[in-house]
């Protein structure tokens, strides 16, 4: 999914302005095992990137040989990976509600077996991105040459959250039932 808008306004002969909006969504089911199973609503959410920005851009002619431009822009990217079994209750396995509400992901527990792969897997990431960009500068034409100068200026912002197995992480192996010999 993906939508853009945009406004032109022309102020007077030496002032103009634009504003764009943009978002952009794209979502991906790999790695899911359970097909629809566990639940249908997150079934095919296992990748979400989203993109949300805006942009301003001021144009000054102050004379025919000089113009300023200005651009504020800020754009959030949020890349989501979702655990498939997102919203599990774990208490329809026999798991106590003390731990589904100490959980602060509901979803499947990773329950590994000794030569098994095993279910259940981490929470997922969300990771939002936030770029801050102001961009100014200045075109001066004279003769046959044109001289510009000026600044862009962006802050980059990464954040992080990361539940881990909130479910809870359960192995199961055979290192205590086996004998002192392998064959036992």
């Amino acid at each position: 999914t993906s939508e853009l808008g945009r406004m032109d306004i022309n102020l007077n002969d030496r002032h103009k302005l634009f504003y764009s909006m943009r978002y952009n969504e794209r979502l991906g089911d790999g790695g899911n095992d359970f097909g629809r199973a566990l639940n249908d609503v997150t079934a095919t959410n296992g990748l979400r990137r989203t993109n949300v920005g805006a942009t301003l851009d001021d144009v000054y002619t102050f004379t025919p040989t000089t113009v300023l431009n200005t651009r504020l822009n800020c754009t959030r990217l949020t890349e989501a990976n979702r655990n498939f079994s997102s919203g599990f209750d774990i208490t329809t396995l026999g798991f106590p509600a003390s731990l589904l509400a100490a959980s602060p992901k509901r979803l499947l527990p990773r329950i590994g077996f000794d030569r098994f792969t095993g279910v259940g897997d981490a929470a997922g990431k969300d990771n939002p991105f936030d770029i801050f960009q102001i961009f100014s500068s200045v075109t001066k034409i004279r003769g046959l040459h044109n001289l510009k100068a000026g600044a862009d200026l962006r802050l980059l912002r990464e954040s992080d959250f990361d539940p881990g197995y909130s479910s809870g992480q359960y192995s199961f192996g055979t290192n205590w039932t086996r004998g002192p010999l392998d064959n036992s």
